[in-house]
């Protein structure tokens, strides 16, 4: 059987069409991102903003597969089609094709060349040098924004690092949506982590979350691109703070390791905006604004805050796009 996967468009490789490859492999099918005269295409689209390409795509291979009654699977909440996260039962743990993206990742970046934002310095094309998966899934956290509620439910235990870890490489990407909320599985697969000397890339964690202890463990750990937390709210300044001062009595240099995800255009104005990567950047932190929707403020305040010579230098109400 030919096997066609069609990745709509993931910045990172996509795990879903990692595990499709890695079964249908496993059972002697031909799968790549460029078989002709495909048996069955999977397309697979997580951000909403592509959409309308993946629909596109899926058009255009409805009317010319159909013809030859070739079966199309599309899924990824990008469709918003419906928010059953899982695959087939089958596949739905199985250990990812770490072949699929041979010499399509950016190792500076870890992003898909076609993504990579590493110009004017070359990008070292190479195949792919982490593993990647989840040890949990869902949150225990049902934030406004956020469809991790209603797509994966309350947190629960997914996989141990070792079910979908490369030996060959020494870096790991944990896709958890909050890896900090057990405490008792973080400690266990971060021991794991530490065992095996490797290198974690995560996209968040919960500043809520933090003590000393886990302040401590996440010190001893090492991570590829540094920490990264949320500042999602007004409402958590609090806690905000909180966390920081104890990163800091824990002696984690929050300047070069630590950087929060601060997102804008939804719900908040634009002084609340300017306040929280203010207030990061008098505790001595990064800001790294996330719009939820572009526009012209959202874009503004993202070039100041992401470009850490504009940030550390200048505010934003004195910063000005002609000197980004």
């Amino acid at each position: 059987m030919r096997i066609r996967l069609i990745d709509a468009d993931s910045i990172i490789p996509n795990l879903a069409l990692m595990q499709i490859s890695g079964y249908h492999k496993s059972i002697g099918d031909k799968v790549g991102f460029n078989v002709n005269l495909p048996d069955k295409v999977y397309l697979s689209v997580i951000f909403k903003e592509n959409a309308d390409q993946a629909m596109g795509l899926l058009t255009y291979y409805y009317k010319k597969l159909t013809e030859r009654d070739i079966d199309i699977d599309f899924g990824g909440s990008g469709l918003n089609l419906d928010l059953n996260p899982y695959l087939p039962e089958k596949m739905q743990k199985f250990y990812p094709d770490y072949e699929l993206y041979n010499g399509l990742i950016c190792q500076k970046c870890q992003n898909q060349i076609r993504f990579c934002k590493c110009s004017p310095r070359k990008p070292i094309k190479g195949n792919m040098d982490y593993s990647m998966g989840f040890t949990t899934r869902g949150c225990i956290r049902k934030c406004s924004f956020c469809i991790v509620p209603d797509k994966e439910g309350k947190l629960h235990h997914w996989q141990h690092p070792k079910e979908f870890y490369n030996p060959e490489f020494k870096k790991i990407m944990l896709l958890d949506n909050n890896w900090l909320a057990d405490k008792k599985w973080f400690f266990e697969t971060s021991d794991w982590i530490m065992d095996h000397k490797l290198k974690i890339i995560e996209h968040g964690m919960d500043i809520r979350l933090i003590d000393m202890e886990i302040a401590q463990r996440l010190k001893e750990l090492k991570f590829q691109k540094g920490m990264h937390f949320a500042f999602d709210s007004i409402k958590d300044e609090y806690a905000v703070k909180r966390g920081i001062a104890i990163l800091k009595k824990a002696k984690i240099d929050i300047r070069s390791r630590v950087q929060f995800y601060v997102l804008v255009g939804f719900d908040t104005t634009q002084d609340q905006d300017k306040y929280r990567c203010r207030l990061l950047k008098s505790l001595g932190t990064n800001a790294f604004v996330m719009p939820y929707v572009k526009n012209a403020w959202t874009n503004k305040i993202a070039r100041w805050a992401n470009r850490k010579e504009s940030y550390w230098t200048c505010d934003i109400d004195d910063y000005d796009r002609s000197i980004a």
